[in-house]
């Protein structure tokens, strides 16, 4: 008996070793492979339909950019959430490769958080300036207009999310466990900008007063500038742009039968469907990406180094984490929900992936169909919709 419940102890203090709290064993270990697999699929499925020919606008690259994110930000968490199961975490060959990499993976990490975040600015502009000049929003950009925007967006997150590579000095021993019948590796990470505790052993921090302060000027210069800054402008931006939203929808459609009535009345009801859209994925990330910038102002400044307090901020802290994972795994539903183009466009690109035998044999009301005008200089697709009964009457 006594045998039997000291390896339940020893298996659930490895198993443990990796989670914080009971709190981050759940969300990070059991929920976050659900979110993992949906996020990845439906981001994947985002940038086939957002990059295909027939959705080709400046949004939408701005969207598959935060899309492409999305994917590495989802891929860089994973190992967080295989090393809290017992089977990685008492891998030897797994806690070597994850120890010298967890550290870069958070600034991996902050960087997607941070690229994705200012692209939804970007976005949030472009939508701005569409509903105002629906007619020159309509002019595609130059290619290394485009490249140019993706460069700088880049390069500048990466260099204002750099210093989390730095930010601390980890060290990796060797432990006794399982009443010393097995040895596992423990990582222990020191903050660079303070004091280390290791008093006992004689260590002290050996970085100079340079390194340090240029580390507590980053991570609060960063926090500014890739989380509160945004996540402000983008929210009052929102705000202008549902307002515009709701003043083009009063204004009334042009009526008429002339061709480039229908063609203007058409251009302005496309408009409105990608800035609706634009608003919905916007609101969402400044609902599951603002509270956890919040949180994290929080623990920067926070003095507390009270027990009670520390616990209370891991938990805080793994919630909002899993609340901004939801909100990543959600866009392709948005999508969906927003945008019956985007609809049709997942059929269009799945009656292609099947074989021709099993397309035949579906209902054809499910069948998306082309629509194509035909003028007397060009023919043009100008529509994507479902088919009806009526098509094949």
């Amino acid at each position: 008996m006594n045998n039997t419940l000291n390896a339940t102890a020893c298996s659930e203090d490895l198993r443990l070793s990796f989670a914080s709290t009971r709190l981050e064993f759940i969300l990070m270990g059991w929920i976050f492979p659900a979110q993992f697999c949906i996020g990845v699929l439906g981001s994947i499925i985002n940038l086939s339909v957002l990059l295909s020919k027939n959705m080709r606008n400046r949004a939408n690259d701005l969207l598959s950019g935060i899309a492409f994110a999305d994917i590495g930000y989802l891929l860089c968490s994973l190992p967080q959430s295989l090393a809290i199961h017992e089977f990685f975490a008492t891998s030897v060959f797994f806690r070597t490769v994850y120890f010298a990499s967890k550290m870069h993976l958070n600034g991996l990490i902050n960087w997607f958080l941070a690229m994705a975040m200012w692209l939804i600015f970007a976005v949030t502009i472009e939508r701005l300036h569409g509903i105002r000049s629906p007619l020159r929003s309509r002019m595609y950009w130059n290619r290394q207009t485009m490249v140019m925007l993706f460069l700088v967006v880049i390069t500048a997150t990466g260099l204002l999310t750099a210093y989390h590579h730095f930010a601390f000095d980890c060290s990796t021993f060797v432990r006794m466990a399982c009443d010393r019948a097995k040895q596992i590796l423990i990582h222990v990470c020191v903050d660079v900008t303070k004091a280390w505790p290791h008093n006992s052993s004689n260590l002290t921090n050996p970085h100079s007063v340079f390194f340090k302060n240029l580390i507590r000027f980053s991570s609060v210069f960063s926090a500014f500038i890739v989380g509160v800054i945004p996540i402000t402008a983008v929210a009052c931006l929102n705000i202008v742009l549902l307002y515009q939203l709701h003043k083009r929808k009063a204004q009334p459609l042009i009526r008429g039968e002339s061709k480039w009535r229908r063609d203007v009345t058409l251009l302005l009801r496309q408009e409105r469907r990608i800035t609706v859209i634009v608003v919905t994925i916007v609101t969402s990330y400044t609902l599951t990406q603002g509270l956890p910038a919040i949180v994290y102002l929080w623990q920067l400044f926070n003095q507390d180094t009270r027990i009670e307090t520390i616990f209370f901020l891991n938990n805080i802290t793994c919630l909002c984490n899993s609340l901004m994972i939801t909100g990543k795994a959600s866009n392709f539903f948005l999508y969906c929900m927003c945008s019956k183009n985007f609809r049709n466009e997942i059929l269009l690109m799945l009656q292609k992936l099947l074989p021709r035998n099993i397309v035949r044999k579906l209902p054809r009301r499910y069948l998306p169909v082309v629509t194509i005008e035909s003028d007397a200089e060009d023919i043009r697709l100008t529509s994507v919709r479902r088919q009806t009964a009526s098509d094949y009457r």
